[in-house]
C-alpha cells in the first residue's frame, strides 16, 4: 500500500509487502567468485566460489584472446564455497604458456570472471 498526499511531501509505505536493502552487503547474493590466490602464480593457483543455493555450476579457464583452455568444473552442486586448484594446464594435460587467463564461473543464466597472472 502506497499513500502519498497532495503536494507529495509525505509517502507511506506498507512494509509487508516491501523489500528494501541499502548497501551492497544486504542484497542476497546467489553466487561470488574470489580472486584466485596466489596472483600472480606458478605453477599453480586456487580458486574460491561459494553458492548461496543450489545450482548447475561451470568453471572455465579462457587465454585472453578467448580460447578455452580447460573446464575445471561443470555439475550441480549444493549450496557452500569451493575451493578448486588449478596446475596451469590445458584439457589435453600440457602445460601452458605464460600470460593473463582468464576463470569464468557460470552459474545457472549469470556469470563472474577473474584475470588471473600465470609467470614463468
Amino acid at each position: 500500500t502506497v499513500l502519498c498526499d497532495v503536494n507529495a511531501k509525505d509517502i507511506t509505505f506498507s512494509t509487508t509487502d516491501l523489500a528494501w536493502s541499502t548497501t551492497a552487503q544486504d542484497v542476497p547474493l546467489f553466487f561470488s567468485l574470489g580472486q584466485n590466490f596466489p596472483n600472480p602464480f606458478n605453477p599453480s593457483t586456487t580458486l574460491t566460489y561459494k553458492l548461496d543455493k543450489p545450482a548447475r555450476v561451470k568453471l572455465v579457464i579462457y587465454d585472453v584472446i578467448g580460447r578455452e583452455i580447460t573446464t575445471l568444473v561443470s555439475q550441480y552442486q549444493f549450496q557452500g564455497q569451493y575451493n578448486v586448484k588449478w596446475e596451469s594446464v590445458d584439457e589435453q594435460g600440457q602445460k601452458v604458456p605464460s600470460g593473463m587467463y582468464i576463470a569464468r564461473l557460470q552459474v545457472e543464466n549469470e556469470s563472474a570472471t577473474k584475470k588471473m597472472l600465470l609467470t614463468k
